[in-house]
């Protein structure tokens, strides 16, 4: 069943990893970060796809070893796409595909006793 509503609880979690809000959640945010993680064995635990972005071999492809590794995949319209994602326009790309993942460290919270790496 597609997710159409942008009020969704989904779509709510996927919009709060973007913006950081969310405790030890990650967006990954492409196919090419999604497929990344996966080749990294990282844990992803949700993946929304766009009807359009599926017809894509690369993304049915992608969708298809997301399914293989327990991922649910998520079919959303193009407007929630645009919501889920923080890049503009998002549901136009042709790979739109967006996951969550558990987030590995936070900057914030590490530890750093020696010198800045920025100045």
């Amino acid at each position: 069943m597609t997710i159409t509503s942008r009020h969704n609880p989904l779509v709510a979690r996927f919009r709060d990893a973007a913006r950081g809000d969310a405790d030890a959640v990650m967006l990954l945010d492409g196919a090419h970060l999604v497929a990344d993680a996966l080749a990294a064995n990282v844990a992803i635990h949700v993946a929304a796809v766009t009807a359009a972005a599926l017809e894509s071999p690369a993304v049915h492809e992608l969708a298809g070893r997301l399914s293989q590794r327990g991922v649910e995949i998520v079919p959303v319209s193009a407007p929630v796409m645009d919501a889920i994602s923080p890049v503009r326009s998002a549901a136009l790309c042709p790979m739109a595909v967006s996951a969550c993942t558990t987030r590995m460290f936070s900057i914030s919270t590490t530890a750093w006793a020696g010198e800045p790496l920025l100045w």
